[in-house]
């Protein structure tokens, strides 16, 4: 709850009866950020953080890929490169802009 902002107002006993399934497979925060990036939001939508958390985790620890603490970090690198492979291109086209500009 100290990486997200949006659970901070939510009930601290509902948020760990959501993520408790992930806690007891001894996850840590990055594992959770980065599996949950991987679920779709709930079909009628997200009412409260607990609700969303409650739906999110629900099977985690028994996806391929992330069952074992030696596969965690690699699914994480994964997902981190993702989310960082836009800010990169962006940032790469501008300085390919610049150099051009300035010739």
């Amino acid at each position: 709850m100290r990486r997200l902002p949006w659970p901070r107002a939510a009930d601290q006993a509902r948020i760990a009866w959501a993520v408790n399934e992930v806690s007891d497979a001894v996850w840590s925060a990055d594992d959770v950020l980065a599996a949950l990036d991987l679920r779709q939001e709930p079909p009628g939508g997200v009412r409260r953080a607990s609700g969303f958390l409650a739906a999110g985790p629900r099977g985690m620890a028994t996806m391929p890929g992330w069952t074992t603490r030696q596969q965690r970090p690699v699914q994480v690198d994964h997902r981190n490169a993702a989310v960082d492979a836009p800010e990169n291109r962006s940032t790469q086209l501008r300085n390919q802009q610049e150099r051009s500009e300035s010739t």
